[in-house]
């Protein structure tokens, strides 16, 4: 069902890992960055893949993606707008652009942290909590191939409890500061992305430390996909699946979703 084109935007912002415990830290940004005109849902997976982390582990991914299959069909049967993969290694991201067709806008936090970074320097670093250039992790192998072009990938070694709440809120600051002046002083960086939406919230301090602009991911996605459903109902530039193999029909679709997928968490935000 199209929208009329000055319709309230509807946003689903979905979190792949955190459980609902992590939906209250993005709430927390969304309320203070969200667009007047849009309405944000902040969402997280059903309780039933084996905790809050399965997607750090590559064998039990599929049990993830399964879900955001569904929670994708859920969030086009209730008309959403746009949807937002709120991880930085952006899983699933093409593939559910595939289902949701032209119905809906389908938008990774990393995509569109490294489209605004673009707009803003030519040398950025990404300050990431993996050591993507060792791991031969698939997703972190795709995630350094899409921030190829930065300068570095500083490491931030700080550990983060189930719900992606850092353990240390100070040693994560204190850790993001020198990685973020190292990068500018040693590597030439012009800005930084926070290369993990963990890091939410700490984008202003770190950036009033370094003295560049510092990209927050979630912020990013949450600001791209307002104007992105605004091009497509004015300019109808949606998804295409032209060359995207072969794409499941809506029949086929119908047998995967379920009545009302349960999310383990939902909070609206008007």
């Amino acid at each position: 069902m199209r929208s009329l084109p000055d319709a309230k935007i509807r946003i689903m912002i979905l979190n792949p890992s955190g459980g609902a415990g992590f939906n209250d830290l993005v709430a927390e940004t969304v309320m203070k960055y969200k667009d007047p005109n849009t309405h944000v849902t902040v969402a997280s997976l059903a309780d039933r893949i084996g905790g809050t982390q399965t997607l750090a582990y590559p064998v039990l991914r599929p049990l993830v993606y399964g879900e955001m299959i569904r929670a994708c069909l859920q969030c086009r049967k209730e008309n959403y707008d746009a949807l937002i993969v709120n991880c930085f290694v952006d899983p699933m991201v093409d593939e559910l652009r595939q289902i949701a067709g032209d119905d809906m806008v389908v938008l990774g936090a990393r995509q569109m942290a490294v489209q605004t970074v673009s707009r803003l320097g030519c040398r950025y670093a990404v300050l990431s909590l993996y050591d993507m250039q060792g791991s031969q992790d698939p997703l972190l192998q795709r995630c350094l191939s899409d921030t190829r072009t930065a300068v570095s990938h500083p490491l931030i070694d700080v550990a983060f409890n189930d719900d992606l709440t850092p353990m240390n809120v100070e040693g994560l600051r204190e850790s993001l500061a020198t990685q973020g002046e190292l990068a500018v002083r040693q590597d030439g960086a012009e800005t930084l992305i926070l290369g993990c939406t963990a890091m939410s919230g700490c984008w202003r301090g770190l950036m009033r430390a370094v003295g560049v602009p510092v990209i927050d991911p979630t912020v990013a996605a949450l600001r791209g996909a307002g104007e992105a459903v605004r091009l497509k109902r004015e300019f109808g530039w949606g998804a295409s699946t032209k060359g995207a193999g072969n794409v499941p029909t809506e029949n086929q679709l119908e047998l995967i979703a379920e009545q009302s997928y349960p999310y383990s968490g939902r909070i609206e935000i008007e």
